[in-house]
């Protein structure tokens, strides 16, 4: 028997190469001239007349046939261009919006917002234009790895913005309604990000591996596409979902922490003594909170907005990747677009309007409350 163009270590050959005839054909086909459309002098099975019109010297070309597409998409569809034009359009809109409301608040130390909400939305542009790549390409190795890789890791700073964001909130509150000061908030869950994005990268090296990209690109039956992917990613997803998994859990803590800290504060029930307003000497809890503004309100409903699309797209990332890939959810083409693309463009423009350089003011801090008092 004759050795398939694509035998990924572990993979079984399968029936499309059960017979030296199908490996010639592929080899042939590979080495053929570009823009001719038949083989002379060949008599081709159906599967190799189906493959046949999938391929070009330059690699695979998109079918007429929808259906031998989809079977050997590695997404299992294809990715509907319009639908990854009109995301890379909105994200390209709030990052351009978001870097120039970071240079505008500047002064105010916003430079913070630079590496957290604008890496996420450049990340977010070209995971989505690399799913616009697999749309016009879709068996092109490249454009599935890059889109895997970033649609999953961009999110991460994005989060921590949030992160800081609900410090800033604390400092103006009243850290003793807090379990931990703003400082604290800060660097326990910027660390459990820095390790989520950590893990997934790594996940995301694994599955960009040069042996991967090879044999995809030289894949060419169906379902082989398909097993090259899934052994190629089988590794590289599992540390991807731990990634994940571990990113969804901080949420989850973090949500506590805040449901915890505005209970205290409407309640008036703080966790710590401060020092009485009227007296620097004698500690005694205090019963008087700062006013929560009309502001920081639209500040708060922001964050919470934000916070709340995160976690469903975490659920969601989660659920998939658990089944790994070519899983039933990951093979729905509308449950990414609106859980994954759709979750993420909506947590992007709330910070947009309602962005912590408008809303948090450096006077309106609990310290600056009690010098007034």
């Amino acid at each position: 028997m004759g050795t398939p163009i694509c035998q990924p270590k572990g993979i079984a050959l399968g029936p499309q190469f059960s017979s030296v005839s199908d490996s010639n054909f592929f080899e042939t086909l590979l080495s053929y001239k570009e823009g001719e459309t038949e083989l002379p002098n060949l008599h081709l099975s159906p599967l190799q007349t189906r493959t046949s019109s999938l391929v070009t010297t330059r690699g695979i070309s998109m079918a007429s046939n929808s259906t031998a597409v989809d079977d050997n998409s590695p997404y299992h569809y294809v990715p509907l261009r319009s639908a990854c034009i009109i995301f890379v359009v909105l994200f390209s809109i709030s990052t351009a919006a978001h870097i120039f409301e970071a240079l505008f608040f500047l002064r105010r130390r916003g430079w913070w917002l630079f590496p957290t909400v604008c890496l996420c939305g450049l990340g977010e542009i070209i995971g989505w234009s690399a799913r616009l790549w697999s749309s016009i390409n879709v068996l092109n190795g490249n454009a599935y790895l890059i889109q895997i890789i970033t649609t999953i890791i961009a999110p991460t700073p994005l989060l921590a913005g949030i992160f800081i964001i609900f410090s800033q909130v604390i400092a103006r509150l009243g850290e003793r309604y807090s379990r931990l000061s703003p400082r604290n908030y800060s660097r326990i869950f910027l660390t459990f990000d820095i390790v989520a994005l950590v893990i997934q990268a790594a996940g995301g090296g694994m599955a960009d591996s040069d042996d991967y990209s090879t044999s995809v690109n030289v894949c060419i039956s169906e379902r082989c596409v398909v097993a090259c992917l899934i052994h190629g990613d089988a590794q590289g997803g599992h540390i991807m979902l731990a990634g994940i998994a571990f990113q969804l859990a901080s949420i989850t803590i973090f949500c506590t922490c805040v449901s915890e800290f505005f209970y205290r504060y409407l309640k008036d029930k703080p966790l710590r003594r401060v020092q009485s307003s009227t007296s620097v000497e004698t500690l005694t809890f205090g019963s008087t909170k700062p006013p929560m503004t009309s502001s920081m309100q639209l500040m708060i409903s922001g964050m919470l907005f934000t916070t709340l699309c995160l976690f469903i797209r975490a659920i969601y990332r989660t659920i998939e990747l658990s089944d790994g890939f070519g899983s039933p959810i990951q093979t729905r083409q509308v449950l990414f677009n609106v859980l994954d693309g759709g979750m993420v463009t909506l947590a992007m423009y709330a910070l947009n309007v309602f962005h912590p350089g408008f809303l948090l003011h450096p006077e309106d801090t609990d310290e600056a409350f009690h010098l007034q008092k």
